[in-house]
């Protein structure tokens, strides 16, 4: 095997490292921007059905950007996502129902499953 070579594939297996990490991180970014929407959810849901948390969900949000501190363009998807998803459940659930709290149940696992898996990142 020649020299151009063995240079050929140092560059295509340090590309393949690369796409690799990129996917990985980008995988870890969006994981972020979901629990952010399931934040904002439960912000809502838990208003609704009597957990009187004040701000206890955007307090949680805050600090899991301080603590992981993502690019400012994820920090702006995981704002938006929270936002948007107080605002679908606002529309969808203005009282506590079965509904509600099933939906409650839904998130808090995925959240659970979420955060699990950042951890292990």
């Amino acid at each position: 095997m020649g020299i151009r070579t063995l240079v050929f594939l140092g560059t295509l297996t340090l590309g393949a490292l690369s796409a690799g990490a990129q996917s990985t991180i980008t995988g870890y970014q969006d994981r972020l921007v979901r629990l952010a929407e399931i934040m904002g959810s439960l912000y809502h849901l838990r208003d609704v059905c009597g957990r009187s948390e004040g701000d206890l969900w955007r307090k949680n949000l805050q600090r899991l950007m301080e603590t992981e501190d993502p690019p400012q363009d994820t920090r702006g998807r995981m704002v938006a996502g929270f936002n948007q998803s107080y605002e679908q459940q606002r529309r969808s659930h203005s009282r506590c129902s079965g509904a509600a709290t099933d939906e409650i149940t839904r998130l808090a696992r995925e959240g659970e499953r979420l955060t699990n898996q950042l951890a292990q990142q």
